[in-house]
């Protein structure tokens, strides 16, 4: 395949970032994916601009620039400076993450492109432009000569959307099996190399937002420390997240740790021994769990939304009902049964093995073979 010039475009947010804010102090999971993703095609050797509320930069093969000046950076590429992000005035592919208002900013900086796909990180997009509602609530870019298709995160997520099709987006059954497809979020082995699993026994490591259930394990807190009396629970939670839904964590064992970068989280993923998530939230996919994974961290979930898919239906993992009191049993149940104990523990193999093979390499290839076929 010839070099392809590839725009990703992330609509509005506050504050501005780039790859070195993810570097030095983490972001939301659809900056992190969109930072990946477009590592990895720049790895295949193409060109690739991400733009929305960011930052200038140059990092790894991107070019960082924020969606008002697209157009001062566009020229021929041997008429650009060499450390200075570029722009194109055409595009052969974009995709834009959650904000359906990319092809009226496109229109607007003069960009014209072949192709381009909705990357569709939750249930939900945002119609904003400019402060106000587009039209018909954005519907009509949905069926625009130049919109490829939506792109969910995970098979379970497409699923869901095309049930919604109708009222999301418009769509009448045939364009909703014509327009929604799905390619898995994944995970940068790359990210790992200096890691290794350093397991601390009896640690709990929580990663999410508060509100995703980390109240089904406080209020069950003594319940587990009476099965399990030396465990700890270490809590960080992403910096935009930090008060959502924060539950009673002044209890003997509760460590908040807050918001941590990449690395350093990375840290404590490998030295935690579960990661216990009980929620009824949606989750679309769950890169965190993947990450467990790497770390062989053992899982214990009832596997909310796509979890359930990436613990292999229990393979990788040990699922449970929406009880609480099943997560207390299932601490007690490794404690006095080697059997049971046993699988636990040989599941992180299992997990450890597939999850290094869910990488945005792979991911990267199966976006261009959708560019090639659609």
């Amino acid at each position: 395949m010839s070099k392809l010039k590839i725009l990703l475009y992330t609509g509005y947010s506050n504050p501005h970032w780039n790859h070195n804010t993810w570097n030095k102090e983490g972001l939301g999971g659809t900056e992190f994916c969109v930072i990946k993703l477009a590592e990895a095609f720049a790895r295949l050797g193409h060109y690739v601009t991400v733009s929305g509320d960011v930052l200038e930069e140059k990092a790894n093969g991107v070019d960082y620039i924020h969606y008002n000046t697209l157009g001062k950076y566009q020229g021929p590429i041997n008429k650009l400076i060499k450390d200075k992000p570029r722009a194109f005035q055409h595009y052969n592919m974009v995709i834009s993450t959650n904000y359906i208002h990319y092809i009226r900013v496109l229109k607007d900086q003069g960009i014209s492109f072949d192709k381009s796909y909705f990357w569709l990180h939750n249930t939900h997009f945002y119609d904003w432009y400019k402060g106000k509602h587009l039209h018909s609530g954005g519907k009509n870019y949905f069926t625009h000569d130049k919109m490829n298709g939506i792109i969910c995160v995970s098979k379970l997520h497409e699923d869901e959307m095309k049930e919604k099709a109708s009222k999301a987006f418009g769509y009448t059954p045939s364009q909703s099996n014509t327009y929604i497809h799905s390619i898995d979020n994944a995970i940068d082995p790359n990210d790992w190399l200096k890691y290794d699993s350093n397991t601390k026994k009896d640690t709990i490591l929580w990663t999410s937002s508060p509100d995703r259930g980390l109240k089904v394990l406080c209020d069950n807190w003594d319940k587990i420390r009476a099965v399990r009396p030396n465990m700890q629970l270490n809590v960080c939670c992403p910096s935009y997240a930090n008060d959502w839904g924060k539950p009673n964590m002044d209890q003997d064992g509760i460590n908040y740790i807050g918001s941590l970068c990449p690395w350093d989280l990375k840290t404590q993923i490998c030295e935690a021994e579960y990661w216990i998530y009980q929620s009824d939230y949606f989750e679309t996919y769950c890169i965190s769990a993947v990450e467990m994974m790497l770390g062989k961290v053992k899982l214990i979930s009832n596997g909310a939304g796509n979890i359930k898919n990436i613990m292999g239906n229990g393979d990788r993992g040990t699922i449970i009902d929406n009880n609480p009191a099943t997560i207390v049993d299932t601490l007690m149940r490794e404690n006095n049964d080697k059997t049971f104990a046993y699988k636990m523990s040989n599941k992180l193999n299992v997990a450890y093995n597939w999850a290094m093979t869910q990488t945005w390499d792979v991911r990267a290839q199966q976006w261009l073979l959708k560019y090639t076929n659609q």
